[in-house]
């Protein structure tokens, strides 16, 4: 029988609605592919594909959280996932937040989603803003004006 974390990753890519499945990015650091992905993206690679620049935000779980205080922060991260089309994942004592590519981010979409996420951690967490990641840094570095020529 197929191991767990390959009956996920299937079910994940023959989703109905091309929406909701797994996108290339995500199938290959999904648990099932990440072992051997380091093949996958050599030949990707070798075809003229570059690897995804992720943006993403994590926010560090406390020690503290309950299993009740996990299971109404899963419910809730579930809607802002609907309503954004982003995932989040909980993995270990840690969620991550995985924005899409940067070449290809949808910056007002993203801008309004970590605002939204920002209050749905400050709630759930008491954070006050994700314990690493790069999507402050790049969003940022996206608003800086050009440097005039000198």
């Amino acid at each position: 029988a197929p191991s767990k974390d390959a009956q996920n990753l299937v079910r994940a890519l023959i989703r109905l609605d091309p929406s909701k499945r797994l996108s290339l990015q995500w199938c290959l650091v999904h648990p099932f592919v990440a072992d051997s992905g380091a093949l996958v993206r050599q030949i990707l690679r070798h075809s003229g594909w570059t690897e995804p620049k992720l943006v993403e935000d994590r926010y560090q779980l406390p020690p503290w959280i309950t299993d009740e205080q996990a299971r109404l922060l899963r419910r809730d991260l579930q809607q802002w996932m609907v309503k954004f089309r982003l995932p989040a994942i909980m993995q270990a004592q840690e969620v991550i937040i995985n924005f899409g590519d940067e070449g290809t981010l949808d910056r007002e979409n993203v801008v309004v989603a970590r605002a939204e996420l920002g209050q749905l951690m400050a709630y759930h967490l008491g954070a006050r803003g994700p314990s690493g990641g790069n999507a402050t840094r790049i969003l940022a570095k996206a608003r800086r004006p050009p440097a005039a020529p000198s």
